[in-house]
């Protein structure tokens, strides 16, 4: 048995509120919990993650495998054909009156990737903790979840194999935090056929990913397609069909997967059921494998409908799948169904609705109504207009087979197709899909099951202006937010992909949306600027920087982008901001080190990019880089030159520029007097600093007068000066100087200062001398 998790917290009142018989049913982990590993199952990391850089994990190269170890089990085991209530067809459109519930509006949504080579799209798309995998025919894709797109590559590239892929599937398995892409692959010519796993060694897609090829042509003989792929607590799970080199039907198949073999390097294998029939006798065909969002049998549920139109839903339960597997069918009623037309658009263009196939599922647990539901659909004729397609929705207690909502959901003179779900644990759901009719061109829509209650009318996700025909999709694609989730968030994202008419040929959306009486994730940003100071070359003060904490006041996590000087460190990329908040510190780099002398700048901008902007909010930063001059030449007026040179003047190292007195009798002038030259960074100046290291030869009174030279007089000036007395240990002195601080910067930055010694009192020695180890100039910008 797995180790069980963590529940939602809502769950922890149910269980002593009646729910007991639940009390079994395990949600993914949270942040801070672990991702489980049953058993003796095995996480193996070969290889070294790079970041943004993407390797294939190549230790184990011939990863072919020509089919399942397991001996699949033909029989059905105990059906129960079962008949259960339905809720009627709405005996009038749910999707054309704007007195009706509004879908609930987008709180973010981009463009992603158009058809590649091949047509049409076939786009899925899945959301992690920070990251959104998208997946388009031959071509896969990770964005941020602000729309920007990271990495894209064609899976032939990224896995080296230039067979013929497609039919990808993608998502992001909650149970253990791997991303996971299903490829199908076909050589007609060969008759060979595979089921390509692609999948990441951790919930960071930027690193190791693990390719694994897995047979599914039985000697040649068949190949899958449409195979859908999809996580439970105790396993992988794909189902599909298989067909012969002729391409006729020859019956479902559903597989199991073991995810410590997919998502390690060291061996895998896989079981499968088939099935050829329903339990009332007809044809199982295109079974969808439930994402399983809960725990629920322990093992996966499978839905299908029936191809060609029938008044039935078969649910297959899939229980201990990687012990003793064992699948079981029910058959529930539903309205009657019908094989749908295909859709057209205001040219006139015929679009294919791919008869009454049934769409991804999705299995969760709504806490809010204590049930546990799986959300699909299927196309099918209209009964109200039978020339145009509808979108028949269903919600669906596949333990029981009661269905909860049964809606033939459609507007007038339109075809509305392809509803693909994407529910979260807050009770709701959104389907996405596809409408054109005469008067529209091809878009993609959602509308809204939320918090039990269906929203009638949708929303357009991207509307067209260009008329197009042929084929379609075979599918979109969403499912919830996982970073919101994990975040323990009381609300979560739900995410959604749906393919729309633009020039030049089909392309993608992306969107996604809360549930209503919840509030999208709001900024807020600690108060205070920054201002550093320091030296060229840095360090620079404070020491460590500044900590601001952007936070969340909203219910769901929100994507938040920074920019800001360069001389800051701000985070590369987005990055998701939950309730709890996000430290940022942001202190001076490298690029402040190399910048020269001067006043910096600039503000930095924390961006909300689900709101495009609004609510964002920025601080100012100031970076003021002081500048040290040390002399390049001396003039001694008075005094003579006993050692040292202008060198010695640039550090505290002992070897000083010694003057001496002169020794004149009868002569009242200073004994030594010593001006000094050099050049200033910059023509200006805010502040300005004079400094002296200084000591006397022998003991006795002495003092030491500082000045700066005014070009704009010419003259020494009378207002900055400094006098001080000296003793036989070096002392620092500093003269400040105050008022225009540019009257002491001349033609080509020139700046000049003196100092003078001279005896007050007895000396030890009329014979003296005075050392300057250190004289320097310091500026402020």
């Amino acid at each position: 048995m797995i180790a069980k998790t963590g529940l939602l917290a809502v769950l922890a009142a149910f269980a002593t509120t009646g729910w007991a018989d639940l009390s079994h049913q395990t949600a993914p982990p949270k942040a801070g919990e672990p991702y489980v590993w049953p058993g003796a199952w095995k996480n193996t990391k070969n290889l070294v993650k790079a970041e943004r850089g993407l390797t294939v994990s190549t230790d184990n190269p011939a990863r072919f495998f020509p089919g399942p170890l397991n001996t699949p089990n033909e029989e059905f085991e105990n059906q129960v054909p079962n008949a259960k209530m339905h809720a009627p067809i709405p005996t009038n459109p749910p999707d054309q009156s704007a007195n009706m519930i509004q879908a609930n509006s987008l709180i973010q949504d981009f463009e992603g990737r158009d058809q590649t080579i091949y047509t049409p799209p076939d786009d899925d798309m899945a959301t992690g903790d920070q990251y959104i995998v998208q997946v388009v025919n031959s071509t896969w894709r990770i964005l941020d979840k602000a729309g920007n797109n990271l990495y894209e590559s064609t899976i032939n590239n990224f896995i080296g194999d230039n067979g013929f892929l497609f039919d990808p599937k993608v998502f992001f398995d909650p149970w253990r935090g791997r991303w996971s892409m299903l490829w199908h692959r076909k050589d007609a010519g060969a008759h060979t056929a595979h089921l390509i796993t692609v999948s990441s060694d951790d919930s960071n897609p930027f690193g190791t990913w693990y390719v694994w090829y897995f047979g599914v042509s039985d000697g040649g003989t068949r190949w899958c397609d449409y195979a859908d792929w999809a996580y439970g607590q105790n396993g992988l799970f794909a189902s599909g069909n298989e067909l012969d080199w002729s391409d006729n039907y020859l019956q479902a198949r559903f597989f199991i997967f073991n995810p410590s073999e997919i998502y390690s390097n060291g061996g895998a294998s896989y079981s499968w059921f088939n099935r050829t029939q329903n339990p009332d006798g007809s044809q199982a065909f295109a079974p969808r494998a439930c994402k399983m969002n809960y725990s629920g049998n322990g093992g996966c549920w499978f839905l299908n409908g029936r191809w060609l139109g029938g008044s039935k839903l078969t649910i297959w339960s899939l229980t201990d799948p990687l012990g003793s597997p064992s699948l079981t069918a029910i058959d529930t009623n539903v309205s009657a169904y019908a094989i749908p037309p295909n859709a057209t658009d205001p040219g006139g263009g015929s679009i294919a609705t791919n008869a009454c196939r049934l769409m991804p599922c999705i299995y969760t647990f709504d806490p809010t109504a204590n049930k546990l539901r799986v959300f699909t659909s299927l196309n099918a004729q209209n009964p109200s207009e039978p020339a145009n397609c509808a979108a028949r929705l269903y919600v669906v207690d596949p333990s029981s087979g009661a269905v909860e909502l049964d809606w033939n959901f459609w507007a007038t003179g339109t075809s509305t197709w392809f509803a693909c779900p994407s529910a979260n644990y807050d009770g709701s759901n959104n389907w996405v899909f596809s409408r054109s009719g005469s008067g529209l061109q091809v878009q993609a829509r959602y509308v809204n099951f939320d918090a039990s209650s269906f929203s009638n009318s949708s929303a357009a996700l991207k509307s067209s202006s260009v008329n197009t025909g042929g084929r379609w999709g075979d599918y979109h694609g969403g499912n919830m937010d996982w970073g919101d989730y994990r975040a323990g968030n009381t609300s979560q994202q739900m995410w959604f992909t749906g393919e729309w008419a633009k020039p030049g040929g089909w392309g993608t959306w992306m969107g996604s949306t809360l549930t209503s009486g919840r509030s999208a994730g709001s900024m807020t940003v600690t108060a205070g600027n920054m201002a550093f100071t320091g030296y060229e070359g840095g360090p620079f003060s404070p020491n460590g920087g500044y900590n601001y904490t952007v936070g969340n006041s909203g219910n769901v996590q929100y994507t938040a982008d920074m920019s800001g000087p360069s001389w800051l460190t701000i985070p590369a990329g987005t990055f998701p901001v939950n309730n709890a908040g996000v430290v940022i510190n942001l202190d001076t780099n490298a690029t402040a080190n190399g910048l020269g002398y001067g006043h910096y700048a600039g503000n930095v901008n924390f961006t909300n990019t689900y709101t495009g902007g609004a609510g964002s909010t920025s601080r100012s930063a100031t970076l003021d880089i002081w500048a040290v001059r040390h002399p390049t030449s001396f003039t001694i007026r008075t005094g003579r030159l006993s050692s040292g040179n202008v060198g010695s003047l640039t550090s505290v190292d002992g070897n000083a520029l010694r003057v001496c007195k002169f020794i004149v009798p009868n002569v009242q002038t200073p004994p030594v007097q010593v001006e000094l030259d050099g050049t200033a960074p910059g023509a200006t100046s805010t502040q300005m600093y004079f400094r002296t290291y200084v000591k006397m030869s022998v003991s006795g009174a002495f003092q030491q007068r500082m000045e700066m030279f005014n070009w704009n007089t010419n003259n020494w000036d009378a207002t900055d000066f400094r006098v001080d007395n000296l003793s036989t240990a070096y002392q620092l002195f500093t003269l400040v100087t105050s008022g225009n601080e540019n009257r002491y910067i001349g033609a080509a930055n020139a700046v000049r200062s003196k100092y003078s010694i001279r005896q007050v009192g007895p000396a030890a020695s009329s014979n003296w001398c005075v050392d300057q180890d250190y004289i320097d100039w310091i500026f402020v910008p």
